[in-house]
C-alpha cells in the first residue's frame, strides 16, 4: 500500500474519503488502468489508512516567522543527540558526489547553491541551546562553505582529489553554525570537475537529495541565462512542519499510537547477529553489492500478484527468513526507513522527514514462505497505519536497554528505495555519479535495495567494527540463493529448506574436520599404568600432605584391592560404588576397581545422602569401596562394604584381561527429568583422549598434576591420567585446600605443580592470590581451562601480571558424554581484544564436529548452530535409559560406517578465522562453577517442598562471577526460606544450592502466556538495588544527586541507580551534562554518562577530569545550600550558579 501511495503522489494523484467513499483527483491521462486496478485492490487498506490520517493530513499548517527559534522535530532531536554523543562520527554525514564533464560555470554553480539555501530555510538553520532545550534558528547571516581545488598540474590528480574529498567529508560539523552543508569542487582537467556536497542528516534525508538535485539543476540553468528561477513558492518550510507535528502528536492520538506500538513490541528480544570485534588497523569495504537476476524478480512479482503483497514485503520476508536461519531466532525485529512525508506540503521540502518503522518478525510454528509472507503483509500494513509515531518517541516510551555499541530496538535495517533520485541536467555538461561512499555505517547490518526497470539491485552494508567481511559477503550471497529456494518451495517450512549448496557444505565440514586422525587403542588404562609402574617403579606417583607413594607402591596397593574384589566375585563392567575422601585411598580405589575389570561409580561424600542412595539404586550397585571415616555414610543393608583401610590379605595368581572397550566409569550428570543420568565411558574413550592431545599438552615424567576437582566431575579423569599414564606425579589436593584460594596457591608453589586444570570460576578466585612473591616460586608451564565457558576478559589481570613467557593458557571445551574434552584453543593476549565470545578453537584430532540447526542441517559459517560431536570419544550412552540415549546419540548423516553423533545442546558458531565460539546452552541446562546442571531439576526439587506453589531458577551473570537465583511463589503464609535451604541441602548437591532466594506472589506472564523473564529480572534489579541502596556520601556525589533531582523531579535512592531506569532520557542526559559543565567547568562527554549511567559512575568520570584546586570545597558549600533549600530555592540556587559561570567566562 505504501508503494502505491508513493506512486500516486509521484503522479500528482490525490485521494481522500467522503464518508465511506474513496475519491480521487488525477491530471488528465495519468491514472492508468493498472493504477486504477491497484486502487480497487487496496481500497479497504487505503480507506482504513485515510480514516485515521485524513483529519490531520489536510489540517492547515501555519507559517512561522523566520526569526523565531522553534523546537526541533523529533527526528532532528535524535540526530542532534547522536551528534552530541559522537561529534566526530561520520555516520550521519550525507555525501552526494558527481562528475561534471564539459563547460562548467563555477561561479554560476556557486550562486545556484546560495539561491537553493535561500529558498529552503532549513539549509541555513543552526541549533540553538535555550532554556534547557535545543531549538532550531534560521541564521540571519551565513556563508556557504565552498572550497575549490585546481589539481590539473598535480602528479596524481585522481589520488589527490580523493584525499581532498575524504577530508571534506570527514570534517566534523558544528550544528551551532549554519549551514550544516559544505561543497568541494575539484578540477581534474580543463573540462572535468568533481563536486562533493556533504550535509548533516539533521537538515536533510535521502528524499531531500533528489529534490536538491532537481532544483539545483533548474536554478543553474536559469543562472546561466541570467534569469530568476521559476520554481513555485514554498507554502511552508520544514520548521513549520516540525512545530505542527509536535502539536498534532498529543492527547488521544498519541495514546492510540503508543498503545499499538507497546503491544506490538512487547518482550522484543535483540537480534543476535554474529558480532566479532575487529582489529583496529583492519580496513575493508563496508558494503557488498547485491543484484537479483531478472528471472528471480519475475517470480517475486508473480508471487506478489497472487498474494496481494508488494515487492517490499516479499523481499523483507526473505530477509527475515535468512536472519532466522543464521541466528536460530524466531522472534526479532528489523528497522525500515519510511519517507515520513504524509502531508502534501512536505513533498517539495528539503529536511529530515525520514522515520524508522520497527517491523517484528514472527517465524514461530515453522511457517512456510507463503505463511511468512502473509504475516509480513499484516505486520507491514499495521505499521504503515501507525507510522506517524516518530521513532524517537517510541524509544523514549519503551525505554529499551541502552548499550553504547547497540542501536535501540533493532540492529538490522531493511529498505527498498523508491525515492526520487533527481536529474541534474545542464547545457554543455555531461553529468554522472561519482563513486564516493565513505559514510560510516549506522547499524551493524543494513540491506538496501533499489527497484528500477524490472531490476533489483542494492548493497549489504555492515559495520566492520562489529561484523566480519567474511560474514557480510557470505550473507549477501545467501540472500539471493535463499530467496530462489524460498520461491521454488514456497509451501515447505522455511526451517527445513536447504541453505547451503554442496560446495559450501564441503567447505564448512572441512573448516572443523580437516585434520581428522584415528588412534587405534589396543590396551586398557590399567595396562598402560602397569607398563609405567614397571618402567619407573621408584618414581613418585602420588603426593598427599606429607605422604609420597611411588608407582610400585601404588600398583601393589591397588592389586591388594583387586584380589579382594575378585574374591567377592566381581564381574566385568560391574558398577562398584567408590566413596572416598580426597586421599591416596581414592586413587587406590579407582585403580583397583579398574584392574578388577569393573567400573567405578564416584560417590563424592559432599553429595547429599539421598542423592548417593538414588545413584546406588539406579546403577544397582551391591558393592561399595570406602574408608573408615565414611563408613557411617553408608546406610544400605543390601550392599557389601569394602573398607580400604582394613582390607584382608589375599592374593591371586592371575589378574583379568581388560579390553579397551570395557566400561571404566559411570558419571552421573544433571537430568532434565528431575533425576540425574549415568553416562557410560570406557578405557578406550580415555586412552584415545590422551593420544589425540599428547602433541598439544606434551605430558612427561617431569610433570606434576594436581587433583583439584571432585572425582565425580569428569575433569578429574583428565587430571588423574594426565599424570599416571606418563610417569608424572599427581598431587591430591586436600578438601579444605580446594576451598581456600590462598592455601591452594601456596600448594601450587610448595608442590611445584606444572600442569594446572581449572574451571574459569575457580581460576578467578585463585588469580588474586598468585602474587609476584608466590609466582616467583611457581613451576607452572600450562594452565588448562575447562568445565564452563571462559570469559576472556577475566584473563586481563593474568596477562598484566604475567607477560610472556608465563605459563601457557589452553582453553578446552568438553562434555561428559564425549570424554572430558572436545576442543582445544591456545590463548594469547590478543584474544582478549579481538574476541567477543568464549573461544574454544577446533576439535581435538580424533573427533568430528558439526554445527547443525534444529533439522540437522549444517549452518553456514558465522551462523548459530548446535554442537554435534562424533568420533572415538563418544560414550556408550546412558545407563538403563535407551530412549534418552537414542535421543542424544544420533546417526551421523555424513558417515558411511554407521557412526554416531552426540547432540550436546550447546550453541556455537564458526568465526571469521574458522574457529569455534561457544555461545551457551540451547535448553535450560547450564554450567555453573564447572558443574553442568539442569535448572529444571532444581525447580522440581523446590516445588516438591511444602509451602511452594511455583518457582523459577536462573543463573545471573555478574561482573566477576555467576550466581544461582530462585524466585519462589509460596502457597502458605510465612514460608521460611531457611527451611527451604535446609531441605534442599539434604536432597541436592552443593552446586545446585541457590545463592539468592526471592519470594513473589506469582510468576508474571507475557501476552503469549509464557513466563515473563524480563519482568522478573527487572524486579530482581530493583530488589537488589533497594537492598543495597547507598546514599551520596561526598560533596561531588551530593551535587550530582541534586542535579538529577532538579532534572528528573524525583529523589535518587542510591548512587548506583541507573539514570535511564529512574526516568532519564537522551535529552535529560544532555541537560545533566550541561548543568555539570555550567557548575564545574568540566566538559564531560555524553558517552561517559551512557557508559556509567549512575551517580557513582559520573563521579568517577569527574575525578578523572582533575577538578581545579579548592573546587571540592566550593562544591561542598553549594551542596550544603542545596540540601537546606526548598525545591524552588534549589532551582534558583542552581540557576544563579549557572549565571555566575556565564558572567565569569
Amino acid at each position: 500500500m505504501w508503494q502505491l501511495l508513493t506512486q500516486l503522489r509521484a503522479a500528482d494523484i490525490r485521494i481522500w474519503l467522503e464518508g465511506e467513499r474513496l475519491c480521487y483527483d488525477a491530471p488528465p491521462g495519468v491514472l492508468s488502468e493498472q493504477l486504477l486496478s491497484q486502487l480497487r485492490q487496496h481500497k479497504a487498506e487505503l480507506c482504513q489508512f485515510l480514516a485515521r490520517t485524513q483529519p490531520n493530513q489536510f489540517a492547515p499548517i501555519p507559517r512561522l516567522e523566520d526569526d523565531q527559534p522553534v523546537a526541533l522535530s523529533f527526528a532532528q532531536q535524535r540526530l542532534w543527540f547522536l551528534h552530541e554523543f559522537a561529534p566526530t562520527s561520520t555516520a550521519y554525514h550525507l555525501p552526494a558526489a558527481i562528475e561534471l564533464n564539459g563547460e562548467l560555470d563555477r561561479t554560476a554553480l556557486h550562486q545556484s547553491f546560495e539561491q537553493l539555501i535561500e529558498r529552503h530555510t532549513i539549509l541555513r538553520s543552526h541549533v540553538l541551546w535555550q532554556d534547557g532545550q535545543p531549538l532550531q534558528q534560521v541564521a540571519a547571516n551565513w556563508q556557504l562553505p565552498w572550497a575549490f581545488y585546481d589539481l590539473r598540474s598535480a602528479n596524481d590528480p585522481a589520488a589527490e582529489c580523493y584525499q581532498q574529498l575524504l577530508a571534506a567529508f570527514e570534517a566534523p560539523f558544528d550544528l551551532a553554525i549554519a549551514p550544516s552543508l559544505r561543497c568541494v569542487l575539484v578540477c581534474l582537467a580543463e573540462k572535468q570537475h568533481i563536486l562533493l556536497v556533504t550535509q548533516h542528516h539533521w537538515i536533510s534525508d535521502g528524499w531531500s537529495i533528489g529534490i536538491m538535485i532537481n532544483e539545483l539543476a533548474h536554478i543553474y540553468r536559469a543562472t546561466l541565462n541570467q534569469q530568476p528561477h521559476q520554481l513555485p513558492t514554498l507554502p511552508v518550510q520544514y520548521r513549520d512542519l516540525a512545530v505542527w507535528q509536535r502539536q498534532q502528536l498529543q492527547g488521544a492520538k498519541l495514546t492510540q499510537l503508543l498503545t499499538y506500538w507497546r503491544q506490538q513490541l512487547a518482550d522484543l528480544p535483540n537480534l543476535a547477529l554474529p558480532y566479532e570485534a575487529q582489529k583496529p588497523a583492519q580496513t575493508m569495504s563496508t558494503s557488498i553489492p547485491i543484484q537479483l537476476d531478472r528471472a528471480l524478480v519475475e517470480r517475486l512479482t508473480n508471487l506478489n500478484q497472487t498474494h496481494g503483497t508488494t515487492m517490499f514485503m516479499s523481499l523483507l520476508a526473505g530477509f527475515f527468513a535468512l536472519l532466522s536461519r543464521y541466528t536460530q531466532q524466531h522472534d526479532f525485529a528489523v528497522g525500515s526507513p519510511i519517507a515520513g512525508r504524509l502531508q502534501p506540503e512536505a513533498e517539495p521540502l528539503i529536511g529530515c522527514f525520514i522515520n524508522s518503522l520497527v517491523l517484528r518478525a514472527d517465524l514461530s510454528g515453522q511457517p512456510s514462505f507463503r505463511q511468512l509472507l502473509e504475516r509480513v503483509r499484516q505486520t507491514s500494513l499495521a505499521a504503515y497505519a501507525h507510522q506517524e509515531l516518530p521513532f524517537e518517541l517510541l524509544v523514549e516510551a519503551l525505554q529499551p536497554e541502552r548499550k553504547l555499541d547497540q542501536q535501540p530496538l533493532f540492529q538490522a535495517l531493511f529498505a527498498l528505495q523508491n525515492m526520487p533520485t533527481g536529474q541534474l541536467e545542464a547545457p554543455n555538461l555531461v553529468i554522472k555519479p561519482y563513486a564516493f561512499a565513505q559514510q560510516a555505517p549506522q547499524f551493524p547490518l543494513s540491506l538496501i535495495l533499489f527497484e528500477q526497470a524490472g531490476q533489483i539491485t542494492g548493497e549489504l552494508n555492515y559495520d566492520p567494527q562489529q561484523l566480519s567481511q567474511q560474514f557480510a559477503s557470505q550473507f549477501a550471497a545467501h540472500y539471493a540463493q535463499f530467496l530462489t529456494q524460498l520461491l521454488v518451495e514456497p509451501d515447505t517450512a522455511i526451517a527445513q529448506l536447504k541453505l547451503l549448496q554442496q560446495p559450501e557444505q564441503d567447505k564448512v565440514l572441512n573448516l572443523l574436520n580437516s585434520n581428522r586422525q584415528v588412534y587405534p587403542i589396543n590396551n586398557s588404562l590399567v595396562a598402560r599404568f602397569t607398563q609405567q609402574a614397571l618402567a619407573t617403579p621408584q618414581a613418585i606417583a602420588l603426593s598427599y600432605a606429607e605422604q609420597a607413594i611411588s608407582y610400585q607402591q601404588l600398583a601393589e596397593a591397588a592389586d591388594q584391592l583387586v584380589y579382594v574384589l575378585l574374591a567377592q566375585g566381581v564381574q566385568p563392567e560391574q558398577p562398584i560404588g567408590l566413596l572416598c575422601e580426597r586421599s591416596p585411598q581414592l586413587i587406590i580405589g579407582i585403580l583397583g576397581i579398574l584392574k578388577a575389570g569393573a567400573a567405578y561409580l564416584p560417590l563424592d561424600p559432599q553429595l547429599p545422602t539421598s542423592r548417593i542412595e538414588w545413584m546406588l539404586a539406579d546403577a544397582q550397585v551391591n558393592l561399595i569401596v570406602t574408608q573408615n571415616s565414611l563408613l557411617h555414610s553408608v546406610n544400605s543393608q543390601a550392599t557389601t562394604i569394602l573398607n580400604l583401610d582394613q582390607l584382608p590379605t589375599t592374593k591371586l595368581t592371575q589378574l583379568p584381561t581388560i579390553h579397551p572397550d570395557q566400561l571404566a566409569y559411570i558419571i552421573y550428570t544433571s537430568g532434565s527429568t528431575g533425576q540425574p543420568k549415568g553416562t557410560l565411558l570406557s578405557h578406550a574413550n580415555v586412552l584415545r583422549l590422551f593420544e589425540a592431545t599428547v602433541a598439544t599438552i606434551k605430558p612427561s615424567a617431569n610433570d606434576v598434576w594436581s587433583l583439584f576437582h571432585s572425582y565425580a566431575f569428569d575433569f578429574s579423569v583428565w587430571e588423574i591420567w594426565g599424570a599416571l599414564l606418563y610417569g608424572g606425579r599427581l598431587v591430591v589436593v586436600p578438601s579444605t585446600t580446594t576451598r581456600s584460594p590462598e592455601a591452594f596457591s601456596q600448594l601450587l608453589a610448595d608442590e611445584s605443580i606444572t600442569v594446572l586444570n581449572q574451571t574459569p570460576s575457580a581460576f578467578r578466585q585463585l588469580l588474586p592470590q598468585l602474587t609476584p612473591a608466590v609466582a616467583a616460586n611457581l613451576a607452572l608451564r600450562l594452565i588448562i581451562f575447562g568445565g564452563e565457558a571462559l570469559d576472556l576478559a577475566s584473563l586481563a589481570a593474568w596477562y598484566q601480571a604475567y607477560p610472556a613467557p608465563a605459563p601457557q593458557l589452553l582453553n578446552m571445551y568438553g562434555i561428559t558424554e564425549t570424554t572430558v574434552h572436545v576442543t582445544e584453543r591456545w590463548l594469547e593476549l590478543n584474544d582478549l581484544i579481538e574476541a567477543k565470545a568464549s573461544l574454544i578453537g577446533l576439535p581435538i584430532a580424533d573427533l568430528t564436529m558439526y554445527l547443525l540447526d534444529q533439522y540437522g542441517q549444517l549452518v553456514p559459517q558465522g551462523a548459530v548452530g548446535e554442537i554435534y560431536v562424533g568420533g572415538a570419544g563418544l560414550a556408550r550412552g546412558y545407563l538403563k535409559q535407551a530412549a534418552l540415549t537414542a535421543q542424544r546419540f544420533v546417526p551421523d548423516p555424513w558417515s558411511s560406517t554407521g557412526a554416531r553423533l552426540y547432540r550436546s545442546g550447546d550453541l556455537a558458531r564458526i568465526n571469521q578465522f574458522g574457529e569455534l565460539e561457544y555461545l551457551g546452552r540451547s535448553d535450560q541446562q547450564v554450567k555453573l562453577r564447572g558443574f553442568r546442571i539442569e535448572l529444571g531439576e532444581l525447580e522440581q526439587a523446590i516445588c516438591r517442598q511444602a509451602g511452594v506453589a511455583d518457582c523459577w531458577a536462573f543463573v545471573q551473570k555478574l561482573d566477576q562471577h555467576e550466581r544461582l537465583v530462585v524466585w519462589v511463589v509460596p502457597n502458605q503464609p510465612a514460608l521460611s526460606v531457611e527451611q527451604l535451604r535446609q531441605a534442599l541441602a539434604l536432597e541436592l548437591p552443593h552446586y545446585l544450592q541457590p545463592n539468592l532466594w526471592l519470594l513473589c506472589e506469582h510468576l508474571p506472564l507475557t501476552n503469549n502466556g509464557k513466563r515473563d523473564y524480563a519482568h522478573l529480572l527487572a524486579q530482581l534489579d530493583v530488589t537488589l538495588e533497594q537492598a543495597s541502596s547507598i546514599a551520596p556520601n561526598n560533596p561531588i556525589q551530593a551535587l550530582i544527586a541534586a542535579i538529577w533531582l532538579e532534572i528528573l523531579q524525583q529523589p535518587i535512592a542510591s548512587i548506583d541507580q541507573n539514570f535511564f531506569e529512574v526516568g532519564g532520557n537522551s535529552l535529560n542526559a544532555v541537560l545533566v551534562l550541561t548543568r555539570i559543565r555550567e557548575l564545574l567547568r568540566v566538559n564531560l562527554s555524553l558517552r561517559s554518562l551512557f557508559a556509567q549511567p549512575t551517580i557513582r559512575g559520573v563521579e568517577q568520570a569527574l575525578v578523572q577530569q582533575e577538578p581545579k584546586p579548592g573546587q571540592t570545597a566550593k562544591i561542598a558549600e553549594l551542596v550544603q545550600k542545596l540540601q537546606q533549600a526548598t525545591p524552588e530555592q534549589r532551582q534558583q540556587a542552581l540557576a544563579s550558579k549557572r549565571q555566575e559561570r556565564t558572567v565569569g567566562e
